[in-house]
């Protein structure tokens, strides 16, 4: 709206059920008390500042502006021209804090009414916005651009000093400035320079005319990257599927038609090789894409791999469910055996999808890319499987491909380590026992102490930084740190403890990563890590502990599903969650590039997994 509306409708307090009337309408959700505490508390001092710039009747003002491809919102965006009559865009970050904390690390803490929480510099946050913008709005990018600043309001705070101020926040805070309490007329005249000048509707009507897609810049870069990372060099069976991809892909764009393409294959068979190849080619076509996963981990890890301006294209599979149909290029589905069978946002239950989850994929995209290995189904509530894949392209009449990847790259390029793997957990077709000779075949062995296990990953990081991991099944409980944020050994196995990985938005020591990123970061070698975090990575080596909760009697594998502690899982009865802890020890024990070590917590599972052993000569080169 035109600022001054927007002043008028603060005066009269209309702007809040505006508001929040916007925001039901936008999300089927109530506003939160928090949110709209924010928006009294700083709404009038934006206005303030609006008054005193005394903008002309065509600068207008945006609020909760959504961030294309992205899930936040910027609190207030001004429109207009600068005084030479360049269109302008300026982000502003509202902010009502009053102090800051900060610790040894230097990272920063504010007090709010659930306690003590970490917070990012205000300057790094909309800048982030800012950087977002400018790489995926065509506005921003296509010449003549829509020029675009922004800067922070901390209208609360009291002066120019202080934690917020410090001197390793200077170069954060030249790309954003922040103006604090004593500065509205100097924020009024920051303002006023960039869009003063106003005809800020043709600015919006711009922005939103051309749209939004990745910069040129931006697809260079990605497509750089991704052509210089030798693990993606395509091999043998890739390659068929690739080039079917590549075809679907110009098809759609010059017919408009719709394609489902199938890629399936066991663990190590190069499934991530072609979905991040598929996403280069996308991009340099010029593509909207994204890289979709069911599977938190390795969404976090291809954001982290492809950096932070790419991140927001690697998405989880329940983003999807409110998009137009044909609304995306291409959906390229990496772990796609992890879709849920419906996806549930956070909106009213009249709003969530009817449809399954894979309908509301495949209707979202022109081209939609599935890579699917059915044993890595690990919970109840996973419904990625090709049948229905199949299913679903005939009873909508879309073209279908499918392409089995079988040529094996993990495990040494032990195709029989995998077949022996699949029948020993009972996984496989051919039910007949098979031995495993080791190390020839893959170098795998049993040991009968955690100790073990642990000082053999350890000696492996010893010789090779960041080449082990230890794992184990979810048999024991995972606390959040203690107050000095050291983690609590949770796994106890006799006199043996150690500790999980780090939860998810919980504050550790320095240097320790959250789960979402335990796989990437050479710090997750000091923490055990779930099936969760490993799915989709691959090491050179790995060490396994088997829990309680999958066991051998009598030569059969008995589930107990108490033992393991995802609520999932043990809710269930053990004839159901049998196949899923089998799953869950398959994807453990095919992790490894070249050796692997494991324990299990009962003496007849160990014994009956030395029995599908025959012991070879041949020293492993790397022991």
């Amino acid at each position: 709206m035109p600022v001054r509306d927007f002043c008028r409708a603060v005066k009269s307090n209309r702007v809040f059920s505006e508001l929040e009337r916007a925001y039901h309408a936008e999300t089927g959700r109530k506003v939160g008390r928090a949110e709209l505490d924010s928006w009294a508390g700083s709404l009038p001092r934006l206005s303030g500042v609006l008054e005193l710039s005394d903008f002309s009747e065509s600068v207008y003002v945006g609020l909760e502006v959504q961030i294309p491809y992205y899930s936040e919102r910027i609190d207030a965006a001004l429109y207009g021209h600068d005084l030479t009559g360049q269109p302008f865009v300026v982000l502003v970050e509202l902010k009502q804090w009053s102090a800051l904390d900060s610790d040894n690390d230097g990272r920063l803490h504010v007090r709010m009414r659930s306690g003590v929480v970490p917070v990012t510099h205000p300057s790094l946050q909309v800048s982030g916005y800012r950087r977002h913008l400018t790489n995926f709005v065509r506005a921003f990018h296509n010449e003549p651009s829509v020029q675009i600043a922004c800067c922070v309001y901390t209208h609360n705070y009291p002066r120019r000093a202080g934690t917020l101020f410090s001197p390793e926040h200077f170069e954060a805070i030249s790309q954003a400035p922040v103006f604090c309490a004593t500065d509205a007329e100097v924020l009024a005249e920051y303002l006023r320079a960039r869009v003063g000048k106003g005809r800020g509707a043709e600015v919006n009507e711009r922005i939103r005319r051309e749209g939004f897609a990745p910069s040129k810049l931006l697809i260079d870069s990605a497509a750089e990257l991704i052509r210089h990372q030798d693990v993606f060099t395509m091999l043998d069976e890739q390659i068929p599927a690739q080039k079917s991809i590549v075809r679907a892909i110009g098809r759609a764009i010059q017919t408009k038609s719709k394609s489902i393409i199938l890629v399936d294959g066991g663990p190590g068979t190069g499934k991530s090789v072609v979905a991040l190849d598929a996403l280069g080619y996308a991009l340099r076509k010029n593509r909207a894409t994204f890289l979709v996963s069911g599977s938190a981990a390795f969404t976090f890890g291809m954001r982290k791999l492809l950096g932070p301006d790419l991140a927001s294209l690697v998405r989880f599979t329940d983003f999807f469910w409110e998009h137009d149909a044909n609304s995306i290029d291409v959906l390229i589905i990496d772990e796609a055996h992890r879709i849920r069978a419906k996806s549930v946002p956070k909106v009213m239950a009249e709003r969530r999808p009817k449809i399954s989850q894979l309908e509301e994929l495949v209707l979202a995209a022109k081209v939609t890319i599935l890579f699917m290995d059915t044993n890595q189904i690990i919970e109840p509530g996973e419904s990625g499987d090709p049948e229905q894949v199949v299913a679903l392209a005939q009873r909508l009449g879309i073209k279908f491909e499918r392409h089995h990847l079988r040529a094996q790259f993990r495990c040494d390029g032990s195709d029989e380590y995998l077949k022996w793997i699949d029948r020993l957990l009972d996984l496989s077709a051919n039910d007949e026992p098979q031995l495993l000779r080791s190390p020839e075949t893959f170098d795998f062995d049993v040991l009968d102490s955690p100790h073990g296990v642990l000082a053999w990953v350890q000696n492996k990081n010893a010789i090779e930084p960041n080449s082990a991991r230890l794992t184990a099944g979810w048999c024991w409980p995972w606390s959040d740190p203690n107050s000095d944020g050291t983690l609590v050994n949770d796994i106890s196995i006799g006199d043996f403890t150690f500790p999980w990985e780090l939860k998810n938005g919980k504050k550790g020591l320095s240097g320790v990563p959250e789960a979402k990123h335990w796989a990437v970061h050479a710090a997750g070698a000091q923490q055990a890590g779930t099936v969760y975090s490993v799915q989709g990575f691959e090491f050179r080596h790995v060490g396994v502990f088997m829990g309680p909760d999958l066991v051998v009697r009598n030569g059969r594998w008995i589930a107990n599903p108490r033992a393991n502690f995802r609520n999932s899982i043990r809710a269930k009865s053990s004839d159901v969650v049998s196949i899923y802890l089998r799953r869950i020890y398959r994807t453990l024990l095919t992790r490894p590039l070249r050796s692997i070590r494991v324990y299990s917590v009962d003496t007849e599972t160990r014994e009956f997994l030395r029995s599908r052993i025959e012991r070879g000569s041949r020293v492993p080169l790397d022991s």
